[in-house]
């Protein structure tokens, strides 16, 4: 098995791949929601201008890595980043899951919590 960074991967609804700076608008709609945004330890960002900074930092560098995985979720049928998630190799594995507000209260959301007994 070779070693990638952030491969694609898709399911019959989602499709988990790269952010790429076109991806900046649903990024702000992302990070700038206070309710989603409430339990993390940073806080939410303001305008395109943090975000881009933010996708530079967070994001960009991370895919210049010989490995990272730092993922953009998105629905099949828009492939519009609706959340992400991020694992970091430095740290003990865990899912940072980040849905847009929107999507939380969606039938995607519904569907994922029938998927668990």
């Amino acid at each position: 098995m070779s070693i990638q960074n952030t491969p694609l991967l898709q399911t019959n609804r989602l499709t988990l791949r790269k952010f790429t700076q076109s991806d900046l608008p649903a990024l702000l709609n992302i990070h700038s929601d206070k309710e989603v945004n409430k339990f993390l330890p940073m806080f939410p960002l303001k305008n395109l201008t943090d975000v881009k900074t933010y996708w530079e930092n967070q994001y960009a560098a991370a895919y210049k890595q010989k490995q990272a995985y730092q993922y953009a979720i998105c629905l099949k049928e828009d492939n519009i980043p609706i959340g992400l998630h991020k694992h970091q190799h430095e740290r003990q594995p865990r899912l940072r899951l980040r849905p847009h507000q929107s999507i939380l209260a969606s039938r995607y959301c519904n569907r994922s919590r029938q998927s668990y007994p």
